[in-house]
């Protein structure tokens, strides 16, 4: 924001390697902690990422009671919530968690909703989702497998794939194109 970019080529979240040579994949976290520290200080960096850990849990929540019972739902997400405690430091893959569950909740609506064209805001959310975290890789991967689950529905077939080439194409819109 100062016109300093080091913060494309160097690694700020691994203080024992700083120097070496790094292909920073969430250098746009990096700056939203930074903004959000200015205006919010670390207290409110504790609550944005309990708000987006939630806001994800609450998509996949949502998603998992289209395709099963509320209480096999609830039984399951228990567990995972124990799991998942150990990775839910302030770190770019809170990004990812949100952004897969609004995948998934967006590619389920297209389930039914297939006249809809809202799935096709997945190709700036994946523009983003490349300059937040390196896991931006899932969001290709997530599509690509709706794609081929609705391989015999003409209607989805073709927006999935037009939606799968968005998707791709967006994923070269960072400081490092292809790499």
């Amino acid at each position: 924001l100062h016109g300093n970019t080091d913060i494309l080529y160097k690694n700020v979240y691994a203080y024992t390697e700083g120097e070496y040579p790094f292909t920073n994949h969430h250098w746009l976290s990096g700056v939203i902690f930074y903004l959000l520290h200015g205006l919010v200080g670390f207290d409110g960096l504790v609550v944005f990422k309990v708000l987006v850990l939630l806001a994800a849990f609450c998509l996949l929540f949502a998603v998992a009671l289209k395709k099963a019972d509320f209480w096999l739902v609830a039984a399951v997400a228990v567990p995972s919530i124990l799991v998942l405690r150990e990775r839910t430091g302030l770190r770019p893959e809170i990004f990812s968690y949100f952004l897969i569950a609004l995948f998934l909740y967006l590619l389920s609506d297209l389930e039914e909703h297939p006249g809809h064209k809202r799935i096709f805001w997945l190709v700036p959310l994946q523009m983003v989702w490349v300059n937040l975290h390196i896991f931006s890789c899932i969001g290709i991967a997530l599509v690509a497998g709706f794609l081929l689950e609705k391989i015999r529905d003409r209607i989805l077939i073709r927006k999935l794939s037009l939606l799968l080439v968005g998707v791709v194409g967006a994923t070269l819109i960072n400081p490092y194109g292809i790499k």
